[in-house]
């Protein structure tokens, strides 16, 4: 079965302006061979180090802010990540969160 990543949403902002997706990439790439995606907005181009070793980017319009719009970009993100994701397991997570250890072998644990 072929396991992809998503990191969607934006990268750094005014009120988040330090970027974590090096240590999240490189904390991924430890238990993790398989795709890997960045889903965010135009305008984080510069956010994004060259040397990223994730296979694709992929850069959408901003909904824009307001509590509307932050669920708008939640679903936009996720679902531009998805449709250019190539595995028949998907997870989709924050642009923020450092996964340490390979969380595809908890998937089947919790039936509940």
């Amino acid at each position: 079965m072929k396991k992809s990543i998503i990191l969607r949403g934006s990268i750094s902002y005014d009120k988040h302006p330090h970027n974590f997706l090096d240590i999240m990439i490189k904390s991924i790439r430890t238990w993790f061979d398989g795709e890997l995606i960045i889903s965010t907005w135009r305008g984080q181009e510069d956010k994004i180090p060259s040397s990223i070793e994730v296979d694709k980017i992929i850069f959408t319009e901003d909904p824009g802010p307001g509590p509307i719009q932050h669920w708008k970009r939640q679903v936009v993100s996720a679902l531009k990540g998805f449709e250019h994701s190539t595995g028949d397991l998907v997870m989709i997570s924050r642009a923020d969160i450092v996964f340490k250890k390979d969380i595809f072998q908890y998937m089947d644990l919790y039936p509940k």
